[in-house]
């Protein structure tokens, strides 16, 4: 009988390390995408274009021509910030990057998302095509980071702290 709980628990103790490890794995072959987009966030060249698109975009555009009318280098601009948070979304809905992530960057995706809203709508009207996916995961990452407790957040970002 003792034979038989040692082995169970060998089981028991030997799956949750294995699921530790696979998930460890999983992370880590997707460090370096996050690197690459937190550079990217640090650049000055994404900083004046997230200021751009909280500042001036809907100041100096019309959200009735939808996004692909924008000139040129205001579409650039749009561009480089939206679907660095859709890539952001993206990963969080797969499971790669944890609440830290939503955490970190919450305001800035709710703020993106309400600036760039009424472009992304607009295009999804103008596609005449039935309901549209376009950008779907960037605007539902922005509805759970609305949704979500700043509090919450900063203790998020406080017990990961701790753990440094």
């Amino acid at each position: 009988m003792i034979a038989i709980t040692l082995s169970a628990l060998a089981l028991v103790v030997s799956s949750y390390l294995a699921i530790g490890q696979w998930t460890a794995q999983r992370r880590a072959n997707f460090t370096s995408a996050y690197l690459q987009l937190l550079g990217e966030y640090r650049s000055v060249r994404f900083q004046d274009n997230l200021l751009y698109i909280y500042h001036r975009l809907n100041a100096e555009n019309d959200p009735q021509m939808g996004f692909l009318s924008l000139p040129d280098d205001v579409r650039e601009k749009f561009y480089d910030v939206v679907y660095f948070f859709q890539q952001l979304a993206i990963l969080h809905h797969m499971g790669i990057f944890d609440d830290f992530i939503l955490a970190g960057t919450h305001r800035q995706v709710v703020r993106t998302w309400d600036s760039i809203a009424p472009f992304v709508l607009r295009q999804r009207e103008l596609s005449g095509d039935g309901p549209s996916y376009l950008l779907r995961p960037l605007e539902k990452f922005a509805e759970e980071a609305r949704r979500t407790d700043p509090e919450l957040m900063d203790r998020i970002l406080a017990k990961k702290r701790l753990r440094w």
